[in-house]
């Protein structure tokens, strides 16, 4: 009965050929192990994903070393079990790279059927293969092994293409892997079948491919590195912001308030507080609905937000009303920056329905002079603010003085 003649270290050394000097084998060999090692420390901060590529990666190092002849030296110890050594691990690799695929860059799976029938058939194929090799059937397990290889690149194939459109560059490089992979497979077979022979070539073809895939796959992790570090940094913005306005939400701005009132206090520097209240917004939403309430506090927070400077803390404190800190700014500025403000608000106009409505605010201005803390600062400004309300909106009232519209009286 006809044997399967895998390849063996002294058919072909490739370090002996002067045609493979150029491509430093060796030195891609290292480059192998150097991902590995990454991928596993990777693993070690506990990422499951990525502890899927570095068994994918050894996976590779294992047919490399296979294939180039050393398997009697490193992974076989006796002849005849390496007869089956190369199949083997194209099969498992094979089983790997599926693995990568569902969990490693979460792609999307093709629809339930026949993701079960492609199971179906696994089971089926591996038991049909592991007869074949009890009855001594050689050339026949390796066949049957070779359509399961087929069979699960070309299911991997279909995965990255069903998955270009949602994950993008993720699932294009993951996609062009793949393709590497298949020349990895289609070259192993061949020489493990004895339709091509073991030389600088097949070698060469065999490396490259290798590297390629190693390659796509690495720009597969740092896509979705980018990709999870960008959710990172959005999911900190949201925590951190109001999701209509874009200002700073009432936690962050406790939290970055806080280190300026000390620092203010410690230096007895003047530090004011400036609570903004939208006049009758309830009006604007009943009149000409909520899409132009959420239009209108846009508008105020970007007109706010472009009048403060670098060193002031600027959030939406809740519903229309809006607070704004003031450091190294004593009462008086505060209340001229304030009325500044509030002239700019009240020329903005706010387009609703081929028609422009004046938008109005009431402000109450707050110093730290004789506060014990932020909080009675704060307290402060919104006693001042129910004082501009109360006086008839669109104006200013603080500690010293009340602005009507453009006038100030004592």
């Amino acid at each position: 009965m006809k044997q399967i003649k895998l390849p063996v270290h002294n058919a072909y050394d490739p370090a002996s050929n002067d045609e493979v000097g150029a491509f430093d084998l060796i030195h891609a060999e290292h480059r192998l192990g150097d991902s590995l090692w990454q991928a596993l420390s990777e693993a070690g901060r506990q990422q499951p994903s990525v502890f899927l590529y570095a068994i994918y990666v050894l996976g590779l190092i294992l047919l490399k070393f296979d294939y180039n002849g050393h398997q009697l030296s490193f992974l076989w110890t006796r002849q005849e079990w390496s007869l089956y050594g190369m199949l083997g691990l194209m099969v498992g690799f094979s089983c790997t790279g599926l693995l990568v695929a569902s969990h490693f860059l979460q792609l999307q799976r093709p629809a339930q059927a026949l993701s079960q029938a492609v199971q179906v058939i696994s089971n089926l194929g591996l038991s049909i293969v592991l007869v074949y090799v009890a009855l001594g059937r050689d050339r026949a397990a390796a066949n049957v092994g070779l359509v399961l290889l087929a069979l699960w690149l070309g299911y991997r194939v279909l995965i990255a293409l069903r998955s270009i459109v949602s994950l993008g560059a993720i699932a294009r490089y993951f996609l062009l892997a793949t393709l590497a992979a298949l020349v990895v497979a289609g070259v192993c077979a061949v020489v493990a079948l004895n339709h091509l022979p073991l030389n600088a070539a097949t070698y060469q073809a065999l490396a490259l491919a290798l590297i390629a895939e190693l390659t796509f796959l690495g720009l597969a992790l740092a896509h979705q590195a980018r990709r999870y570090q960008f959710a990172g940094a959005r999911a900190m913005h949201l925590a951190c912001h109001d999701s209509l306005t874009g200002l700073y939400n009432r936690r962050a701005f406790l939290d970055m308030a806080k280190p300026v009132w000390s620092n203010a206090k410690r230096n007895q520097r003047p530090l004011s507080m400036i609570m903004i209240d939208l006049d009758h917004f309830k009006r604007i939403n009943d009149q000409h609905g909520h899409d132009a309430g959420d239009r209108a506090l846009q508008a105020s927070a970007e007109l706010f937000e472009q009048a403060c400077r670098a060193g002031d803390v600027l959030t939406r404190w809740g519903g229309e009303e809006f607070l704004i800190l003031l450091p190294e700014t004593d009462m008086d500025q505060a209340c001229l920056f304030a009325e500044r403000i509030r002239g700019s608000l009240e020329a903005l106009g706010l387009p609703v329905e081929s028609k422009s409505i004046m938008l109005t605010a009431s402000f109450g201005v707050a110093g730290s002079a004789d506060k014990h803390s932020l909080e009675d600062l704060i307290k402060a400004a919104d006693l001042r603010l129910y004082d501009a309300k109360t006086q008839g909106r669109n104006r200013i009232s603080s500690e010293h003085c009340l602005f009507y519209n453009s006038e100030l009286r004592a």
